[in-house]
Parts: C-alpha cells; sequence; structure tokens
C-alpha cells in the first residue's frame, strides 16, 4: 500500500514524533467522496475532465508527475473495463506525453522524473565502487556506535526521550530490515557523491537503477508468496491484501509519496531553506506561530473522545521507528541541554536547537532538544535514490492496536481457547488487558502497564481505556459465535471475531468519524491538557495533569477506572481546531519526573525535515490551489497576522513547513480542516477504503447483506455501552457533546442505539 508523506499532522497526538506519513493504495482514484461513476462503454474508453479522449484506468497506470495530481483529482470516475466494479481515472490516449513526463522501474513502482533531468551513465563498475564504498562506511557507523554504548553516551533512563523510546518499541525484525536500508541508502549517498550528481539527479535518476545486481542483492525483499484462492481472513502483517502487489500494506515496506521529498543533497540530509541554508529552528517556529490553549479554546460541539478515536486509528495505520544504536538503546543528540560534540555525535542526530531567549526552556539552561532521525526503508524495487521510511505496522484499518502486525505478536496476546484474546482480572473482578511488568509499573510495583497489538498502549490512561474496550469487545462477540456455533475451532472464532471487529472500527471510522472531522492529522490540536473523570450522574471526580500520567495507566486499576475515563471522554470538551496546543504539549511531553520536557509541535515540523518532506506551498499547488509566490498570496486562507509572522521567521514562502502552513489555514466551511489538509487527508481515506480488498462493504470481505445491515447499524456508543463495566446510558453519537438533539439514551432497549445481531452468524 502507497502512502503520501506529510508530516505529523497524522499526528500520533501526545505521543511527540512525527510519523509524517499518509497511506494510500495505488490501486485507487483521489476521490475524498463518491461521484456518479462515467457509465462509457464499460469503461474501455473515456472522457477527461478537459474534454480528451482516453482510457479508464488505475491511478497509477496513469500518474506520470506529481504536477498532474491536481488535474487528475479533479475527475469524475469511471469504471475499468475488465473490473466494472473498480473505479479509475480517465487517463489521456497520447503514449508520447506519458513516456517523456513519466517513469516505472522494473518493478513496477512509481517515482517521478521531470524530462530535463538526465539519466547518468553509471556503469556497472561505477556501481559496484559506490556499494563497496558505502560498506565501509557501515563498518564505521557500527564501530561508533559500540564506542557510544560503551562509552554510555546514550539515552538515560528517566528522561523524556526515553520515556517516548519505551513507548514506541521496535521490534528486531523492523531493526535488521534497517540495517540493510542503511547499505542501500550508504550506497545512493556514494553515487552522488563520487559521480558528483545534481540533487535533482539523485533524487529522480537514481532509482533507475537496481540494487538487486550489485552486492546489496542480499538486502531486497524478499518475494511475497500468497495462497491461491485469497483468503477472506486478513494475514496478521498485512500482505496479500493486494493480489497484483501483495507486499501493498504489510509491515515494514517503504513508505511511497505523491509527491517527491526533498532532502539537502537529493537522497538524504534534511531539507534546506531556498539557498541551501539552514530552516529556522523548529522550536522557534513551534512558538512563534502557535498558541497556548485556554478554556476559550474548548469546541463546544465535539467531545474528547474525537480526539481519542484520531489517535487510535492512527496507530491503526502508522508507526514509523527510530533509528537506534548498539543493543537497540537509543540514541541521544544533547548532553546536559547543549550539543553533543561532533566527534561522539551519531550521525542519524538531527538535534532542534533551542534559543537561547526561549520563553520556557531558558530557565532550565536548556539549548538542545533530542531528536533522532526515522528509520530508513529499503527503497520499492530494491532501487537507489532517495531516502524512505518504515511503517512498522499494517497499513490498513484492520484493528492491528487489538491483535498485533504479525504471528508473533498475536500469539502473545491470545488465549488459545474459544477464539478469546488473553486478559488478566482486577481486585473488582474487571477485565484489564493482559499485564506487561517489562515496561512500567507503580511505585509498589503492585500496578503494572498493559499489553496490547500496538505498543504505544501506554502513552496514556485513555488510550489504554479504548484498547481495553475493544478486547472486551472482541472476547463478547468470540464467547457469541462460540456458543451459536460449538463445532468451531479456537482459530475459526478468532478469525470470525477478529473480522467483525475491524468491521465495526471502519464502520465507526467512516460513518462517525469522518463526517465530522475527514481525517485524523490534525488530532494534536484537539488534546487537553487534562484528563477529566466523571460519575454516572456527572459529578467530576478526576482532574488529572496529562504529562504526569504518560506511561502510568494505572487509573484504570481502580474499581470505577475504565468507566470514569469513559465517561470523561465523553463529556469533556475537546479543544478547538486552531493554532491553540495545550502547554503539556508544546513544553512537558513526557516529562516525568523532570522539570522540563518535549516540544511536540516542534518533533512534528523537524519530523517533516527529516522525511524530506516539500514545503506548504507545494502541497498547497499540489491540491488545486494557485502557487503562493509572495506572502500576501497566502490571505485567501491564512490569517493576515499569521501571515505577517511567518515572513518574520521563514526567508522565503518556500521555505513554510507544510505543517505549520497546514494547521494555520482557515478551515473550509462544514470541515474542521483547512483546504491543503482537507485535501490530503480526504484522498489518504479515499485510498484506505478503496485500496482494502478487505474493507467490510467489499464483496471480497464475504459478509452476507444481513450481516452488513447490522454492522452499518453499529456506532461508538453500542461500544462503549456494551463494554464498558457499568455504562447505563450515553449520547447516541459519542463525538458529539450531549445536547437535545444528542439526548443521553438508556444503553438497552433504545432504537438510537441498535446492537449487533450476532445470531446472523450462525453457521
Amino acid at each position: 500500500m502507497a502512502r503520501v508523506l506529510i508530516p505529523w499532522i497524522i499526528l500520533l497526538v501526545t505521543t511527540g514524533f512525527v510519523c509524517g506519513q499518509i497511506f494510500f493504495p495505488a490501486d485507487t482514484t483521489f476521490l475524498v467522496s463518491r461521484p456518479v461513476v462515467q457509465q462509457q462503454n464499460a469503461g474501455a474508453t473515456c472522457t477527461n475532465h478537459m474534454n480528451k479522449k482516453g482510457r479508464c484506468k488505475r491511478l497509477f497506470e496513469c500518474f506520470f508527475m506529481y504536477t498532474q495530481l491536481a488535474d487528475l483529482i479533479k475527475q469524475t470516475p469511471c469504471r475499468l473495463a475488465n473490473q466494472p466494479s473498480v473505479f479509475g481515472v480517465c487517463c489521456p490516449n497520447s503514449e508520447s506525453d506519458s513516456q517523456k513526463t513519466s517513469g516505472v522501474s522494473s518493478a513496477g513502482t512509481l517515482f517521478f522524473k521531470p524530462p530535463d533531468v538526465p539519466i547518468p551513465d553509471l556503469k556497472p563498475q561505477d556501481i559496484q565502487n559506490a556499494v563497496q564504498a558505502a560498506l565501509v562506511v557501515v563498518e564505521q557507523r557500527v564501530e561508533l556506535e559500540k564506542n557510544l554504548f560503551n562509552n554510555r553516551i546514550v539515552v538515560q533512563p528517566d528522561t523524556a526521550v526515553n520515556f517516548h523510546l519505551n513507548l514506541f518499541p521496535t521490534t528486531s525484525e523492523t531493526l535488521d530490515v534497517g540495517k540493510d536500508a542503511i547499505k542501500g541508502l550508504e550506497s545512493s549517498i556514494q553515487l552522488v557523491n563520487q559521480n558528483m550528481l545534481t540533487v535533482d539527479q539523485g533524487r529522480f535518476a537514481l532509482p533507475f537503477f537496481q540494487a538487486s545486481s550489485s552486492p546489496l542483492a542480499d538486502t531486497c525483499r524478499p518475494q511475497v508468496n500468497c495462497p491461491s484462492p485469497l483468503s477472506h481472513f486478513r494475514t496478521m502483517d498485512g500482505s496479500c491484501n493486494n493480489e497484483q502487489r501483495p507486499e501493498w500494506g504489510q509491515i515494514n515496506v517503504a513508505l511511497q509519496r505523491i509527491i517527491p521529498p526533498k532532502y539537502g543533497d537529493g537522497v538524504n540530509t534534511p531539507r534546506l531553506a531556498v539557498g541551501d541554508v539552514e530552516l529556522p529552528s523548529a522550536r522557534l517556529v513551534s512558538q512563534s506561530l502557535t498558541e497556548s490553549s485556554h478554556r476559550s479554546s474548548q469546541s463546544e460541539t465535539w467531545t474528547l473522545m474525537l480526539m481519542q478515536w484520531g489517535q487510535f486509528l492512527d496507530h491503526d495505520i502508522t508507526h514509523s521507528p527510530l533509528v537506534r544504536g548498539q543493543n537497540s538503546t537509543g540514541v541521544t543528540c544533547c548532553q546536559r541541554g547543549q550539543f553533543l560534540d561532533a566527534s561522539v555525535r551519531h550521525p542519524d542526530c538531527f538535534p532542534i536547537a533551542i534559543p537561547e531567549n526561549d520563553p520556557f526552556y531558558a530557565q532550565f539552561n536548556q539549548r538542545c532538544m533530542e531528536f533522532v532521525r526515522s528509520l530508513p526503508a529499503p527503497r520499492p524495487g530494491c532501487t537507489f535514490g532517495p531516502r524512505e521510511q518504515l511503517n512498522q505496522v499494517t497499513a490498513f484499518i484492520d484493528g492491528s492496536t487489538v491483535y498485533g502486525s504479525n504471528d508473533e505478536a498475536a500469539n502473545q496476546l491470545r488465549e488459545f481457547n474459544g477464539g478469546r484474546l488473553a486478559t488478566q482480572r482486577s481486585l473488582k473482578g474487571h477485565t484489564l488487558l493482559p499485564v506487561k511488568a517489562e515496561e512500567c509499573s507503580d511505585f509498589l510495583r503492585q500496578r503494572f502497564c498493559f499489553r496490547a497489538g500496538d505498543g504505544r498502549v501506554n502513552e496514556q490512561p485513555q488510550l489504554a481505556v479504548i484498547h481495553t474496550l475493544w478486547v472486551r469487545e472482541h472476547n463478547r462477540v468470540a464467547d457469541a459465535l462460540q456458543q451459536l456455533n460449538p463445532s468451531w475451532s479456537d482459530e475459526r472464532v478468532f478469525q470470525e471475531s477478529r473480522r467483525i471487529i475491524g468491521a465495526e472500527i471502519q464502520q465507526i471510522t467512516y460513518n462517525e468519524f469522518l463526517p465530522i472531522f475527514l481525517g485524523e492529522d490534525y488530532m494534536s490540536s484537539l488534546v487537553q491538557g487534562i484528563i477529566e473523570g466523571f460519575t454516572a450522574f456527572g459529578s467530576q471526580t478526576q482532574s488529572l495533569l496529562l504529562h504526569q500520567h504518560q506511561s502510568k495507566p494505572f487509573e484504570l486499576y481502580e474499581d470505577t477506572g475504565v468507566d470514569t475515563l469513559v465517561r470523561g471522554l465523553l463529556m469533556q470538551p475537546a479543544q478547538k481546531m486552531d493554532r491553540a496546543f495545550t502547554d503539556e504539549l508544546k513544553n512537558r511531553l513526557f516529562q516525568g519526573k523532570q522539570s522540563f520536557g518535549m516540544d511536540l509541535i516542534a518533533l512534528n515540523l523537524q519530523r517533516g525535515r527529516d522525511h524530506g518532506l516539500p514545503p506548504y506551498n507545494d502541497y498547497r499547488e499540489l491540491c488545486g490551489r494557485p502557487r503562493a509566490n509572495q506572502w500576501q498570496d497566502l490571505l485567501d486562507v491564512i490569517d493576515q497576522r499569521v501571515v505577517q509572522e511567518m515572513s518574520r521567521i521563514y526567508n522565503s514562502i518556500d521555505d513554510v513547513d507544510l505543517f505549520i502552513g497546514g494547521v494555520s489555514e482557515r478551515q473550509v466551511e462544514g470541515a474542521l480542516l483547512g483546504p491543503t489538509f482537507l485535501c490530503l487527508i480526504g484522498d489518504q481515506f479515499a485510498r484506505l477504503r478503496r485500496g482494502d480488498r478487505l474493507f467490510y462493504e467489499e464483496a471480497t470481505a464475504q459478509f452476507t447483506q444481513q450481516q452488513l445491515a447490522s454492522l452499518r447499524s453499529i456506532g461508538l456508543a453500542r461500544i462503549l455501552c456494551d463494554n464498558g463495566d457499568d455504562i447505563k446510558s450515553i449520547q447516541s453519537s459519542a463525538f458529539l457533546r450531549s445536547d437535545v438533539q444528542n439526548r443521553r439514551r438508556p444503553c438497552q432497549g433504545s432504537s438510537d442505539i441498535p446492537e449487533l445481531d450476532l445470531t446472523l452468524w450462525r453457521e
């Protein structure tokens, strides 16, 4: 599954580091909604929006350059000739034009090549020389990591960055894939340097050259073998969803882009400002162009559940791991608040400079904020070229947060009895997630962190609550299916229950969440700095500072802990969609026992630069708006005082980071996002829907019409009713605050909160 890299607006909300990616299955159209489909000779021929004749093709077969994307988005979809149920785009007939502007490697992967970039005449010996030099660099890197480890120049316990690393575990399998990718990346760097390639040749020409015929052949990904016929049960690792491209959506593959990266050297170094100078400090941008949230920033409409679902959903589809050192230790780039000396600095250090007069960090004498680059990924098709990033989880909305993203993780979570997932019982007998004692515990080691399908479960209590509810829902469904079908094996019950849970998550996402928000990108701006809890009568019982309860989900062990936090999510307002962020995220992220933490906004900006994301202006143009040539051109979507501040911080309009440009835009009427993020996120979820063979509404998912009808009636309120400890009533729309139009209803017997009819699964 391909994905478009945008900065951490696909935000891990309170987790800290930009994942910086959006998925898009490459065999789908770029459509946010479903306009009327053209009925033109079953899709064999068509007429596009420019009144030109063409053939109906899949997007990736027609998409030649990123500059054509805006035009393709405008098209009305057509039906493919050989697959009438699949939508495509009307691709012009002029093959000569496509040959001038497109390039597809022998592996069929998409890349972009402007017509004026000459392909270098690289000989096999040139590639051999580059690889040999690269392997020497890799050995030197390994030796440096050993020395850093031996001298204890690694992330120290009880620091903000250590809390983050503990919350974002990286598997040994993923680290091994990353090590192979480093060899290919270093070889690409050597090819650029040894052959004096231009920046654009590094970006666009190197992908013409294969690593599979070089000494790096053993680092190429093995071919995925799928069963025939394909199963209607998902694989745990996301493979075999697409028959033609079985690796799409699989874990540990490179994320693809809809727009080329802009690395400083074309292949690896973080993005630079116009003139090849450094961009302004990400912390300076964060402090200057965002505001601190306050009570007036609270939404009068949306509940905090809107934010929490966004984070849970994000964790289901994206996790870009970080580079690690010897023995998987964390890489450190700062020492006592100052930059480490270059002689002992890891090559993937990219620390954030803190201004000397910073209004918060100056009091602690902090001039350096820790930041390590994302782990590189082997390039699609095993080619040379720019640095890409890994996704450590499956790229589908499939409940991987509940079940894990490989067989090993799933097996650790199962009871292997009646299709159930493993749980523990609290002292009061309530079902909780299984223990992960090695991660964290309270002071007395009586309460421990939890184990779930996603390692970020313990980030904060409300996230752990959502995980808990879905494990309970799985076991509720499994028990019912086993009773209805006593002859079913444990495996059959487990897989059928997993299929239903995935469908429920998709149903809630596409029919409750997206109509309100149309994307999860901006969820960090909805985060409250305080976690509140309420009794069944609406009395507030808790007020927890976020930074004091990160990596401390122990509230769930209390007698009414789950229900109290659920009511908090339903009653506490979210923050409004604006540039205001709580100080819990801007100054105290992962603070722990220290006096200060990290800045999520600065980390998001730095992650975008790490990933080589082009500037905001490029995405603005990509999404159909005129390219801004001067600062006043931004006034069509951004307020004047913000534009003025941007012009003070950035030297050029083409330096503005996508994240800050996107969050600064005024909302599109009827949506919670500005036009650029609305375009990108809407497209993302269209692809997640259309590119998933096992999406619950597809015929290949094999739900009956009666089962589908029942699944389509389910809302998040039903899940909360069925799986809370003692939830008796709830508003029918859990994402909206309770009012006259959204009254609280009894969980039982209310037609506004229908139940899933599991008798439809009786075999």
